[in-house]
């Protein structure tokens, strides 16, 4: 069996294809903004705030204990997963909110 040659270049990529994926579930929700924010929320969105995210994580994570590549792509990564985490935990802090679960929420409803 072969090994699996993982590149710090490659892992930055899937960071920044799921840092593009954010950002159209973004510019989805926008074209369409309801009472809450949830009413109107397009499945894709939601799916794309919620996955995409921790699948950086694990790319970021993954960079870690790589070998190859320079380590400048660990810079990138970690820029662009900031605001995906950001993202993740405001749209898990209004799903908790919409739901009742929590009152007001941290972050409000947006």
């Amino acid at each position: 069996m072969h090994t699996i040659r993982v590149s710090r270049a490659r892992l930055s990529g899937m960071l920044v294809f799921c840092f593009l994926l954010c950002l159209a579930g973004g510019y989805a929700s926008s074209l369409e903004p309801g009472e809450n924010g949830f009413d109107t929320l397009p499945l894709f969105s939601y799916l794309v705030w919620v996955l995409c995210p921790l699948l950086s994580l694990g790319c970021f994570i993954a960079m870690l204990p790589a070998k190859v590549g320079s380590a400048w792509w660990l810079v990138l990564g970690a820029l662009l997963l900031m605001p995906q985490i950001f993202v993740w935990v405001a749209v898990m802090d209004g799903v908790l909110a919409y739901l009742g679960i929590l009152r007001h929420g941290f972050f409000g409803h947006f």
